[in-house]
């Protein structure tokens, strides 16, 4: 996919409170990671790596 940008979920969580980080702790992990907020983000998992079953 043109664009792509690797961003593991972990990144996205705060691990004290076992919650999603807050809206400006996620903005920055997505800037960190190159992806540019002022387009459109389409998110996407093709590994299954957390499926259960």
């Amino acid at each position: 996919m043109k664009g792509v940008v690797n961003l593991h979920y972990s990144r996205l969580l705060d691990a004290q409170w076992d919650t999603v980080k807050t809206r400006s702790l996620l903005a920055s992990e997505f800037q960190r990671s190159g992806v540019d907020l002022t387009r459109p983000v389409v998110a996407t998992c093709g590994s299954g790596e957390r499926n259960v079953g």
